[in-house]
């Protein structure tokens, strides 16, 4: 009797380990969500509004931010992994060696006819801007309102300016003075406005911050950013130059990397994102033009008015890829030299 309960004990035991050697095992800690941003004025804000859409998935949101596209393309060519990309635009796409790094999620998706470039390389839109000059109409009465103005000598030292070497926000600067002059103009243009300019080499919120510190009296900006500025940092009486010859316009992206390992959840949220519901937060939340719904903006915030003309189409026709490297040495000939 003794040795059958014995025995019984025995198998018990048996039977409970092997039934904890079947049983799954459990990871407690949280997987990584990476998340690429290339640097634009709101992406903090933009970063912290998006954090609330993944918390029912249970992940560690990983936020990594590039000063330019230069930078990230860097580090995917080191094999760096991202699940999602934030702030790839219109002009990128011309600097991309490959058209099938990213995730073509949806090929029913309705797109105007102006983004579809953008989206035939798996880059959705989502917002869009204007590049301008920011000032303070506590200091400035009369800004300058054509690009001929830019170069009067009454501007000595007077516009911040972001290099196109280390910021996209300067290199789209740049393509918006090629896409005005041409090729054979825009280096007259920098000739001229060199004078006035303070070249900020870094990224673009220390050079907002020397803007604010009164460094400058102007800094290279969105048409939007006195708006964005109000509303979260209480910075008032700020105002943006509007140019007669028109504006120059830059869209905002999302796009999924073939290699994210979450590729289903963030397909839901570039859909998300896109979709009329969310649209509508993009004026007050970022102060940026929605694509999707953009007549309809809020009575909170009056966004400026938009330009007739823009140019950024331009670029089409002028071979950016192969003829860029030369246009930037021009540039820093002129920017560098008997200033």
């Amino acid at each position: 009797m003794k040795f059958t309960n014995y025995s019984l004990l025995i198998l018990l035991i048996i039977v409970i380990s092997c039934r904890k050697q079947q049983e799954p095992e459990y990871i407690t800690d949280k997987q990584d969500y990476r998340i690429a941003i290339l640097d634009f004025m709101s992406h903090n804000v933009f970063a912290e509004s998006i954090s609330e859409y993944f918390t029912p998935y249970d992940l560690n949101l990983n936020f990594q931010v590039f000063n330019n596209l230069g930078s990230l393309q860097d580090a995917l060519k080191n094999d760096k992994k991202f699940d999602l990309i934030m702030g790839l635009k219109n002009t990128d796409v011309y600097f991309f060696e490959s058209d099938s790094l990213f995730v073509i999620y949806d090929e029913k998706i309705k797109m105007k006819s102006e983004y579809k470039e953008m989206y035939k390389m798996g880059i959705t839109p989502l917002f869009y801007n204007f590049l301008s000059f920011t000032y303070s109409e506590n200091l400035i009465k009369n800004p300058p309102q054509t690009f001929g103005q830019l170069t009067d000598n009454i501007h000595d030292q007077q516009f911040l300016v972001f290099s196109p070497e280390s910021t996209d926000l300067g290199r789209d600067f740049l393509l918006f003075t090629i896409a005005l002059w041409k090729t054979n103009g825009f280096r007259h243009f920098w000739s001229g406005f060199k004078q006035n300019v303070i070249m900020a080499s870094n990224d673009i919120e220390s050079g907002v911050d020397r803007f604010l510190a009164k460094e400058a009296l102007y800094c290279l900006s969105y048409s939007t950013f006195p708006y964005y500025m109000n509303k979260h940092e209480n910075e008032k009486k700020l105002n943006s130059i509007s140019f007669q010859e028109g504006g120059f316009k830059v869209v905002f992206g999302a796009a999924i990397p073939k290699e994210s390992k979450f590729r289903s959840i963030s397909e839901t949220f570039v859909k998300y994102i896109y979709s009329a519901e969310f649209q509508k937060e993009i004026p007050l939340l970022l102060a940026m033009y929605p694509v999707v719904s953009a007549e309809e903006l809020s009575d909170e915030l009056k966004l400026p008015k938009k330009p007739t003309l823009v140019y950024d189409k331009e670029l089409r026709y002028m071979n950016i890829c192969h003829n860029y490297a030369n246009w930037l040495k021009i540039w820093k000939k002129e920017i560098l030299t008997n200033k």
